[in-house]
Order: structure tokens, then C-alpha cells, then sequence
């Protein structure tokens, strides 16, 4: 077939092996070298997995094109079925801070849109359109506020205040040696559990 790689370009193929390349620029990188050692073009196919006709192609583009060419990548990917006021709509909603997670955002989609998207595929969507993600924390929504109020007038009525002095002869339950008894003096040794509740 008279196929050779110049001691160039050889140079370049190992130094982009061992750099961080693409997997799809070092299957072709791969396939010229083997293909420079003299392999037919269908065990490169097979050791590489693609077809006998994509080597081919490779081997085209680096015939007529040049080493460079076959370093770029022409695929674009689909540019999605979301017109760009729709996209101008799903930032607004994002930006509302209505969405707390990637599935909510999918489910939107579904519902205002019709557009099953994969919960992957949204996440690039949204990564794609500009929006990022914050891990959210739990915190109550439905607080009563009322018990809130009470809760925090009932703490600062049971706890005493600096200016105070406990009062030495408060009733409290002690435990010592797994026994409940009545302690008659606040300074006892032991766990205590206030009997006014």
C-alpha cells in the first residue's frame, strides 16, 4: 500500500500520545502508527473497534489534508431542539432559584416544553446555557412560628440569669448507681432532669 509516517510526524504522534488528547485523536493516532508498522487496515480497524472504512477515512484525510487535519475533530453535535426563547425562558426560571436540583429542572422541560430530556442531557443543557449548580442544604420550610416563640420564652424562663442565684433547694431528680432519687441541693454529683416540665 506504500503508507509511511515521517520521522516528523512521529514525533509529534508520540509527544500528543503522551499529552491529554482526546480518546477519538489517539485512536487515529494509533491507527497511522500501525499502520506505518505494516498492519492491514482491518486488524487496525479491529484493534481499534471502528470500522475498516473509518481507518480509511483517516488514512484519506492524512494523505490529502496533511498530519494536522487529522487532529481535528469535525463533529459539531446536534445543537439541540430549544429555540432561543425558550433557552432565554429556562434562565429566567433558573434564576428564580425555583429549581433545587437537575430533576426539577427535567421535569420543567417535560411539562413546558414536551421535551424528554435524560437527566444527564439536562445537566449538560443547563451547563451549556451558562447556569451552574450549588449542592442545596436542608432548612425547614414550614416553621411554626408561634412554637418558635414559645419555645424560646419557655428557654429563657427555665434558664437562670447571670444576676440570679439558683435556688438551693430546688427539687430535682438525680441518678446515682441507676437509682432515681430526690436531690435536695443543686450542687449533688450526677445527671439531673428537672422535674417541671
Amino acid at each position: 500500500m506504500g503508507f509511511s509516517v515521517g520521522k516528523d510526524e512521529r514525533r509529534k504522534i508520540d509527544e500528543l500520545l503522551r499529552s491529554n488528547i482526546s480518546g477519538k485523536i489517539q485512536k487515529r493516532l494509533f491507527a497511522l502508527l500501525w499502520l506505518d508498522g505494516g498492519k492491514p487496515i482491518d486488524e487496525v480497524a479491529g484493534l481499534l473497534h471502528v470500522t475498516a472504512r473509518c481507518v480509511r477515512d483517516w488514512l484519506r484525510i492524512f494523505r490529502s489534508k496533511g498530519f494536522d487535519a487529522v487532529l481535528i475533530l469535525n463533529y459539531k453535535g446536534d445543537v439541540g431542539d430549544l429555540t432561543p426563547s425558550q433557552i432565554d425562558q429556562i434562565k429566567k426560571e433558573v434564576a428564580t432559584g425555583k429549581f433545587h436540583c437537575a430533576r426539577q429542572v427535567q421535569k420543567y422541560l417535560l411539562d413546558a416544553f414536551q421535551r424528554d430530556y435524560s437527566l444527564s442531557g439536562t445537566k449538560r443543557l443547563l451547563h451549556r446555557i451558562g447556569c451552574s449548580f450549588h449542592q442545596v442544604s436542608g432548612f425547614l420550610f414550614k416553621a411554626d412560628r408561634e412554637k418558635q416563640e414559645a419555645f424560646v420564652n419557655n428557654y429563657h424562663a427555665n434558664t437562670p440569669q447571670p444576676d440570679q442565684k439558683k435556688d438551693a433547694t430546688s427539687s430535682t431528680l438525680v441518678i446515682r448507681s441507676g437509682v432515681w432519687k430526690q436531690s435536695s441541693h443543686a450542687g449533688s454529683c450526677g445527671a439531673s432532669v428537672s422535674t417541671s416540665a
